[in-house]
């Protein structure tokens, strides 16, 4: 190493930052490598010791200058700000600084949500955050869902891949649904928030088979002519409607929707005699559901009750939204690495209405296309569908203990398990510890040894009290 060098690391190695941003400098600097261990190194020694302090940071100076800058550029118009934000634009900042080059020593310079939350509470950035409550009475699932579950029955012909689902839900084209934001006041003090309103969106419905399969995805757009998002003609499950004056579906888009529909289930179903079988809500749109799909079976989910029974609701659009709301950051991250702060700015506080369309739905599509099987047969796996339907073993117990359907069908043998000698007598309820921990149960010694073999023991029946007793016991 030579003396230039040298008296520039013992200059840096002063400063309040971490080994590896130090390392990143140097190499920026000398073009060459130096590890973070040998800057631990460095500061080891008695002239290099640094103040007893906080934990290091792991952005500069200047980095951490421009990121507060660009914070307040972008809450000045209202935009909401929240921790993934705050980590794409210090990742994006970072590898500007040091020209991509975050890769060193075989490690990666990442920045968390938790390390984001630290900086703005540094700087005095606190959050604000609204909330909300809505409850369903237990009496009502449980009755309305005897009732659903008996009519799945008198289905119980149909494949799961001709088993559908589809529900709406609504997209905002700005990164988050959130009113509310990190904005640099100190705790305590009292200041007017300005965020500005992201209810500038459009309406998605996402079509599912019980088998796994995101067969339809639709958008619908508001706008005064046909609306039509560039780059998707290649995607033959996407259906782009608008209408005028709102962007919620009506009679005419759901129209549109079940000719799409259809097509689609008369195209993946193995025999033309196969039956078809659709769940809707019972939203005012559908009403017309029957006349417009003619030769399919429609099954309405319980009013007010789509968060129990309704399989879009349990994981599929969580997941949706989801992968959409990380593929934003990423995106973000890109935008300030590759332009000048200026344009990079300017792509986040946008509210050009075809340009955050047009993203935004690519990220749906993104989302529904990287959307696991697993996850959206969970999906309806929770709701008690399958198990009505097929008898499908499930670890879910909605359908044979929440609603007591296990009632109407009788005990219920999952796998080889051997039929129990008295079925009509209930086992006793599992009296839990007041205090107790709730975990993985320990397993006795039979059930070790089947593990050590690679042998997995069958799920028990669940044959617990229900919700119903417990109401008789209430009353």
């Amino acid at each position: 190493m030579s003396e230039e060098e040298a008296q520039w690391l013992f200059a840096e190695s002063k400063k309040n930052l971490s080994h590896r941003v130090i390392a990143l400098a140097f190499f920026q600097r000398f073009d060459k490598d130096v590890s973070p261990a040998t800057i631990s190194r460095y500061r080891s020694m008695e002239e290099f010791s640094l103040e007893k302090g906080g934990r290091n940071e792991i952005i500069d100076a200047a980095v951490e200058k421009d990121l507060l800058q660009v914070f307040h550029r972008i809450r000045s118009t209202g935009t909401c700000v929240d921790s993934g934000l705050v980590c794409a634009i210090a990742s994006g900042l970072t590898e500007r600084r040091f020209k991509g080059s975050t890769h060193m020593s075989g490690g990666t310079l990442l920045f968390s949500p938790s390390w984001a939350q630290k900086w703005m509470h540094k700087h005095d950035i606190n959050v604000r955050k609204p909330t909300t409550d809505r409850t369903v009475p237990n009496d009502v699932i449980v009755a309305d869902g005897r009732a659903f579950y008996a009519e799945l029955e008198k289905h119980r012909e149909v494949d799961p891949r001709d088993t559908y689902n589809m529900d709406e839900f609504f997209c905002t084209f700005d990164s988050s649904q959130k009113h509310w934001t990190w904005e640099h006041c100190p705790r305590g003090e009292k200041k007017n928030i300005v965020v500005r309103e992201a209810r500038a969106g459009f309406t998605c419905s996402v079509t599912t088979a019980a088998s796994g399969e995101v067969v339809l995805i639709q958008f619908i757009h508001k706008g005064t002519h046909r609306v039509h998002v560039e780059g998707l003609e290649d995607m033959p499950n996407v259906l782009q409607c608008s209408r005028e004056g709102s962007h919620f579906q009506n009679e005419s888009t759901f129209a549109e929707w079940c000719a799409k529909f259809k097509a689609i289930a008369e195209a993946r179903r193995r025999s033309p005699t196969d039956r078809i079988l659709l769940l809707l809500d019972i939203a005012t749109q559908h009403g017309e559901a029957a006349k417009l799909l003619p030769g399919i079976d429609i099954v309405k989910i319980p009013p007010k009750q789509t968060h129990v029974f309704q399989p879009a609701d349990q994981y599929v659009i969580a997941c949706l939204k989801g992968r959409a709301k990380k593929l934003f950051p990423a995106w973000i991250a890109t935008q300030f690495r590759d332009c000048d702060l200026e344009t990079a700015i300017a792509e986040v506080n946008t509210t050009s209405v075809p340009v955050t369309r047009k993203r935004k739905v690519h990220f749906i599509c993104q989302a529904a296309e990287e959307l696991g099987k697993a996850s959206v047969v969970k999906s309806w796996e929770k709701t008690g569908i399958p198990r009505a339907l097929w008898q499908t073993p499930s670890a879910e117990v909605l359908y044979d203990l929440y609603v007591q359907a296990k009632e109407l069908l009788g005990p219920v043998q999952l796998h080889d398990e051997e039929p129990a000698s008295e079925p009509d007598t209930p086992a006793a309820p599992v009296q839990e510890k007041v205090g107790a921990k709730r975990g993985r149960p320990k397993l006795n010694e039979e059930e070790k040894e089947s593990r050590k073999n690679g042998k997995s023991k069958p799920a028990p029946a669940h044959n617990g009290k229900t919700l119903m007793d417990y109401f008789k016991k209430k009353q």
